[in-house]
């Protein structure tokens, strides 16, 4: 979970995402900011559009880079709350979907080398007959 500003000031992080993401502590986390976390840098401020018009944050999938550089496969769900002083912030879940992916992927190309499979053998069987 995190609240962050707009511009990408961390305001709080739990300890699962400091963890998630590789860092000593919240404080590293928080320094960093949402900002340097995204590994395309398109997709943070197509994300704060979208939810400036909707108000929300649904199911976005996005890739991270972790403290050491790698990259990690996030869901964002979240909304645009008002802080005190009355700026508008992300609340924010993430969950880390890299193992979801990388099934995915898998199960892409079994089915394709199957695919491949069969088309082979439909094409060695019509060149016999």
């Amino acid at each position: 979970m995190s609240l962050a500003r707009l511009d990408g000031r961390f305001l709080e992080v739990n300890a699962a995402l400091v963890s998630m993401l590789g860092y000593d502590s919240a404080t590293a986390l928080m320094e960093v900011g949402a900002d340097s976390l995204y590994a395309s840098p398109q997709a943070r401020p197509r994300l704060v559009d979208e939810a400036l018009q909707t108000q929300a944050v649904g199911n976005w999938e996005v890739d991270w880079l972790r403290a050491d550089g790698s990259l990690i496969s996030v869901r964002l769900n979240g909304k645009i709350i008002r802080l005190a002083d009355g700026e508008p912030a992300f609340e924010m879940i993430v969950q880390d979907i890299t193992d979801e992916r990388h099934k995915e992927n898998e199960l892409r190309q079994s089915q394709k080398m199957e695919a491949i499979g069969k088309l082979a053998g439909s094409t060695h069987r019509s060149t016999w007959s």
